[in-house]
């Protein structure tokens, strides 16, 4: 405490230099390192806040130390209290600058110069580094934190370690298995046609399910199937080993959990089959779930068993008499669980963005964790129990204090949802894999710290807008909290606190003076953004949904429920209801005015776009569409909208309903978002699955020519964009809240989009980056920033409809009659059926269209083909084989 304030002691403004600070070698911030003591730091960055004078101490050093290397300690300490403190450094001059050891987690580097920079030995994990340049810059001994990751298998579902950690099996929804040695990161072998894995304590064998609803076990030093379990009627979703080996737990859509002995246990009842040993039944069926078992689980001591289910339960049982001893209720579907080392607590995770902790004994709740956003695929506790790892649908990886249920850190990696975590036994490694098809190996610390201070937000941003002016931005949180954000510094006022639950949409009014916020508290509330008082609360019957729309004059607003079709209207001055729209037959997505007030456009999971007239409350047209509607843009004039979805995109004629032609180039095939400038001459979109941000001019489009794009960039996945021309300085500015619910905050200049500033969660960027010639970085961080650099914004995303897609978009098929044919097609308006000449015969070939599940199709495959001019591997078949539910396993034989 002594040290910190004597770095921290005030300054004299009037005798403060200009040119740097001469005194800096003999400061006590020179004398030693305090990068790694985080209690120093965060008691220094406080300051930072606080003292401006003690900011530009800091500042000043860190420039110093390009041209004198003996204030590089106080540098590297000076930086580091700086990045604590959440100061970025968004495009500074950090040109050779001379911070070895400095701890720069987390912060914010986007395009900054780095160039011959000494960075030996710092910190840089989760640092965003985006167009950085850091040629020449001395890198030997830096820490990401994290290895270069292993490219996997399409879809991966999940990791299990060896017992002496030495072996990494990844399970992929390709239903492959890669086997890696942990020494060296290298692919062993590719299991093929499993799909769930479980290795036993002896290390001697390991349980995979296959295709056929069987458990294969196999002797892990012979890689020889000993034993085939058979007797579940479904797909096998999840297994597991006793403490001891004797016992193997197995669940399965079959709804069923059965008990098994494993193959080192001599009482299990088999009979030989050729040379491999069938076991003719389970142990025991344990029956009482009313889904499909998702998660099996014996406790360290191998006296208790934990099943979960879909049917939104837990249910531990007594492994000696098999008797029930709790069921434990969940508010949605349970898709893992996880026991404690010591057995005393078991966390669960599931469908509702939550995370549970349970005490095994009471069969309570210890502790309720929120921080997720979406779906929770995976949870597990790290080997001597002190932390909790959970992943999910927003591609994070949140770590917790078991004791208190205090959030310790979260990891950001995946562009896509994480499905599976796990630690290894024999070293401080995490590994994650989820469906950008990539297995993360993160390294884990005895200690995990916060990253920067709080900068007045927390819990995940769920929604954003900006003001019409371009000053304020406006977020809402999963805690029900309303911030405010000064656009050009990112310095946040006061916290708007009323709401009870979630805060999911946020709109200002047109003259920036008020902000309203949505809530599944079922209430909207009116709040001043000069002062931060709650002007009027309109309640609802339901939780709000995102819906949220003020009428251009701000006497109206528009609003939606959660899972209600309807749109209220409601007067801002009275808070009275006046109107309620009726015509939607599912949730509403979106609402928005036109420019003149006229009309209201509201697009809807029913996969409809309905213009109403505000002036009669009527529908006046409905815009029907192919799939559901993402986003709807009014032209400035109001005479056009774009309507943006998967599927494609379009323009419609406002006043007429009626599709029009689309000469813009801007409106590809696959937008998820667009918007026009307040001025009607520039268009800003963004392409669906590609992340990719596009500008545009359209003051001088035609039909011969276009418009011309100014430029175009990778941004990355994100959930909403809002943008506005900040009216100080005419600077364009775009917000986006990315899939992990951070906010980050853009300028867009005349050559691509520059950070401004962020909130949330934070991850290792190297978008971009210039790493030539960097000096004594070792080759596996070499690796890991090329990986980082060459990161592709536009990575296919594995999912089941992806999957469907690929699998089923062409089949060949051998109609012998017309009730064949109709089996297969099941409806013909989902199918485009062509011709084909093949061999002399004609042959059918279905394009599916459809989305819908297609496990019963008969698909025949006439003859593979291969366009490589050397393939050993494909042999044409001279017989029709008939494939049930295939899946290719490669990418060669998906060809």
């Amino acid at each position: 405490y002594l040290y910190s304030r004597l770095i921290s002691d005030p300054f004299d403004l009037d005798n403060y230099p200009t040119d740097g600070h001469p005194g800096a070698a003999n400061h006590p911030l020179n004398q030693r390192t305090i990068a790694g003591e985080l209690s120093i730091l965060h008691f220094l960055a406080e300051r930072v806040n606080s003292k401006p004078l003690f900011k530009i101490f800091l500042l000043d050093v860190v420039v110093t130390s390009k041209k004198d290397s003996g204030v590089s300690i106080a540098a590297a300490n000076a930086i580091s209290i700086l990045v604590k403190a959440g100061v970025q450094f968004n495009g500074a001059d950090l040109s050779g600058v001379k911070i070895p050891g400095a701890n720069l987690r987390c912060g914010q580097f986007d395009c900054v110069d780095l160039r011959g920079a000494d960075l030996t030995g710092a910190n840089l994990s989760k640092a965003w580094l985006r167009k950085a340049n850091l040629s020449g810059a001395l890198m030997g001994g830096v820490e990401f934190e994290e290895l270069p990751y292993l490219e996997g298998s399409q879809g991966i579902k999940s990791c299990v370690f060896s017992v002496d950690g030495k072996l990494l099996f990844v399970c992929s929804h390709q239903n492959s298995v890669d086997v890696y040695d942990t020494t060296t990161w290298e692919l062993k072998t590719t299991l093929l046609n499993k799909s769930a894995i479980a290795i036993s304590p002896s290390g001697k064998e390991f349980a995979n399910a296959t295709l056929h609803n069987h458990v294969d076990l196999v002797n892990v030093e012979a890689g020889e199937v000993e034993r085939v379990l058979s007797g579940h009627e479904d797909s096998i979703e999840s297994i597991c080993y006793s403490p001891h080996g004797p016992l193997i737990a197995t669940g399965s859509k079959d709804k069923t959990v059965r008990i098994w002995r494993s193959a080192d246990d001599d009482s299990a009842k088999t009979v030989d089959t050729d040379d491999t040993e069938v076991t003719i039944d389970a142990h025991r069926v344990l029956r009482g779930h009313d889904d499909t078992i998702t998660g099996v689980a014996f406790s360290p001591s191998g006296l208790r068993f934990a099943s979960c289910s879909m049917d939104k339960t837990i249910r531990i049982l007594n492994v000696e008499k098999w008797s029930l001893i709790h069921v434990l209720d969940c508010a949605a579907p349970v898709l893992a669980l996880a026991y404690s080392p010591d057995g005393q607590q078991l966390a669960s995770c599931g469908e509702d963005a939550d995370l549970r902790l349970w005490n095994t004994n009471s069969g309570n709740t210890d502790h309720f964790l929120k921080g997720h956003v979406g779906n929770v695929f995976g949870v597990t506790y790290s080997p001597d129990g002190r932390q909790v790892a959970s992943c999910g649908e927003g591609g994070t990886i949140c770590f917790w204090n078991p004791l208190n249920g205090v959030s310790l850190d979260i990891l950001s990696g995946d562009r896509y949802q994480v499905n599976c975590v796990t630690f290894s036994p024999a070293n401080n490694l995490l590994v994650s894999g989820g469906n950008d098809n990539k297995v993360r190996l993160w390294k884990i610390g005895d200690v995990i710290s916060s990253d920067t201070l709080n900068n007045g937000h927390y819990g995940s941003v769920k929604c954003v807008d900006i003001s019409m002016d371009g000053e304020w931005i406006a977020t809402g949180c999963e805690k029900g909290a309303v911030q405010v954000w000064e656009t050009l510094t990112g310095k946040s006022r006061d916290m708007l606190e009323g709401h009870e639950s979630d805060t999911i949409g946020v709109a200002f009014s047109p003259s920036g003076k008020h902000v309203v916020s949505s809530s599944e508290d079922s209430t909207v509330r009116l709040w001043c953004v000069l002062t931060g008082k709650s002007l009027r609360v309109f309640e609802g019957q339901a939780a709000f949904g995102k819906g949220l729309a003020f009428a251009p004059d701000g006497a109206r607003l528009a609003t939606s429920y959660e899972n209600d079709p309807t749109i209220q209207l409601w007067d801002t001055q009275s808070g009275n209801t006046v109107a309620t729209l009726r015509g939607h037959t599912f949730n509403i997505v979106g609402i928005i005015y036109s420019p003149s007030g006229n009309q209201i456009a509201s697009w809807s999971d029913d996969k409809t776009v309905r213009l109403w007239s505000t002036q009669t409350n009527k529908c006046l047209h409905i815009l029907e569409y192919l799939d559901a509607v993402l986003n709807v843009a009014y032209s400035p004039d109001g005479k056009h909208l774009i309507l943006s979805s998967e599927g494609g995109s379009s323009r419609w004629d406002a006043q007429s309903g009626k599709r029009v032609d689309a000469y813009l180039k801007a409106i590809g095939p696959t937008l998820l978002w667009c918007s026009y400038s307040s001025d009607g001459k520039h268009l800003a979109t963004v392409e669906f699955k590609k992340n990719l941000f596009r500008f545009w001019d359209i003051s001088t489009a035609d039909h011969d020519q276009g418009e011309t794009e100014i430029f175009s960039t990778g941004i990355g996945r994100a959930r909403q964009h809002v943008w506005r021309r900040c009216s100080s300085n005419g600077k364009m500015i775009l917000a986006s809240i990315d899939t992990n619910s951070s906010l980050r905050v853009r300028e867009l200049t005349d050559s691509g989009v520059q950070l401004m500033w962020s909130v949330g969660v934070t991850a290792l960027s190297l978008k971009d980056a210039i790493i030539d010639n960097i000096v004594s970085l070792s080759d596996a961080n070499l690796l890991l920033m090329k990986q980082r650099a060459d990161d592709a914004d536009n990575i296919e995303e594995w999912s089941e409809a992806s999957t469907e897609k690929n699998f089923k978009k062409w089949g060949y098929f051998d109609f012998d009659g017309e009730e064949e044919e109709k089996a297969v097609m099941k409806d013909k308006e989902k199918a485009v059926m062509k011709g084909k000449e093949k061999e002399g015969q004609k042959v059918k070939v279905a394009m599916i269209e459809s989305d819908e599940d297609t496990s019963d199709y008969k698909w025949f495959k006439l003859e593979p083909s291969c366009e490589q001019e050397q393939c050993h591997d494909c042999q044409p078949s001279r017989e029709p084989v008939q494939y049930h539910n295939c899946q290719p396993s490669s990418e060669h034989d998906r060809t």
